[in-house]
């Protein structure tokens, strides 16, 4: 028997844009996915432990969720479930992290990656 590895669900936010959105007191995490079955919003601290929590499925194949407390610059990513069929265009793995396609890129140093970080002069 399969357990059920899901975390608890989020709400729903009223309003999802695509990726995550701060408003001060916590954040709505929002991904597209027509094929996933389910998707989980995954936090890391700062020793890489990982927290998930179950996102709502809502209108037009966005999947969506509010967490109080969430601050900017928190680690994230997302993991979806559902088929496995690349040649349907299909490829859910929730043992793969989804990074955030549409967060910051930052470079190793934390910076973020439209500053031109360049490697430190010897």
């Amino acid at each position: 028997m399969t357990a059920n590895l899901l975390g608890p669900a989020l709400d729903a936010p009223a309003v999802a844009p695509l990726g995550a959105h701060h408003d001060g007191a916590g954040a709505t995490f929002a991904l597209f996915s027509s094929v996933a079955e389910a998707v989980e919003l995954c936090l890391f601290d700062e020793s890489g432990v990982e927290t998930r929590w179950s996102l709502q499925q809502g209108d037009g194949d966005v999947w969506a969720g509010y967490l109080a407390d969430a601050r900017p610059g928190q680690r994230y990513g997302y993991r979806v479930h559902g088929p496995w069929d690349p040649g349907a265009g299909a490829r859910c793995n929730p043992a793969k992290l989804v990074l955030d396609p549409l967060r910051p890129r930052r470079c190793r140093r934390g910076h973020v990656a439209s500053r031109g970080c360049r490697p430190r002069a010897g």
